[in-house]
């Protein structure tokens, strides 16, 4: 949602009926990313027939880093590095846990570097697939 929005202009809202259906999402799942979008404050919400959904931060400002922690707080290659009372034996001998925890903290520095206008190749021009799609297209994920 967030990288179609950089390609509307700032002023103008976007209904999210609309994002749906050129992303090929539920109308319903597209509201609820909405909602907390709009909690951290990096995009503005309207209700209403002229509503719709804008950004309210420069996308040069917003870090994909701090997107991904933010919307994904939990977020683990293996449970055991949040969740260890899920009784992996190996847990009392394993060390690759901690290896996990910092490839993931080097995974976000690096996304800590790129803004949201860095992730288009041409932030003026979004090219959607709009095209009849099988729900299951691993691509549309």
């Amino acid at each position: 949602m967030l990288m179609h929005l950089v390609t509307h202009p700032r002023e103008g809202w976007v209904p999210t009926g609309v994002i749906a259906d050129e992303l090929g999402l539920s109308a319903h799942h597209l509201l609820k990313v909405a909602r907390r979008l709009a909690s951290h404050g990096w995009i503005e919400a309207r209700r209403g027939a002229s509503g719709g959904v804008r950004l309210s931060v420069s996308p040069d400002d917003l870090r994909v880093g701090q997107i991904v922690r933010r919307m994904e707080p939990h977020m683990a290659l293996v449970d055991c590095m949040y969740e260890p009372q899920r009784g992996c034996t190996l847990l009392p001998t394993c060390a690759l846990r901690h290896k996990l925890q910092e490839a993931m903290e080097a995974f976000l520095t690096v996304l800590d570097e790129v803004s949201l206008s860095d992730c288009l190749l041409d932030p003026g021009v979004l090219q959607l697939r709009t095209a009849p799609h099988a729900p299951d297209d691993p691509d549309i994920r």
